[in-house]
């Protein structure tokens, strides 16, 4: 895994985040956006396709949360996931990330 990834997801605060899932999609758009979109092209397809391909029209975010078994945040923003959910997706994000950076190397 790209090793700003791997720093942010360990020491959340260097990098002025607080650990939540909602912080973590904010800094890795951006960081996607910094990089022309090379690190997360191609994620939401994956990650759709992952789940019988449901689903490839929505924004990564969504995915993520219905991967990680969050279906309660219909109709709001990722930020109001309560703590396990949030815990939860955070956890999966990263799974998904480091399972997608492996399928880009192979």
């Amino acid at each position: 895994m790209d090793l700003v990834i791997k720093n942010a997801r360990l020491r959340p605060r260097m990098y002025g985040l607080n650990g939540s899932f909602s912080d973590y999609v904010a800094f890795l758009v951006g960081y996607d956006t910094g990089l022309a979109g090379s690190l997360l092209g191609g994620f939401s397809e994956w990650v759709a396709h992952k789940s019988d391909g449901v689903g490839s029209n929505l924004f990564w975010p969504y995915l993520v949360l219905r991967e990680s078994g969050v279906y309660d945040w219909a109709g709001f923003d990722w930020h109001q996931l309560n703590s396990d959910d949030d815990a939860c997706a955070v956890e999966r994000l990263f799974q998904l990330l480091e399972e997608f950076e492996q399928r880009k190397q192979d």
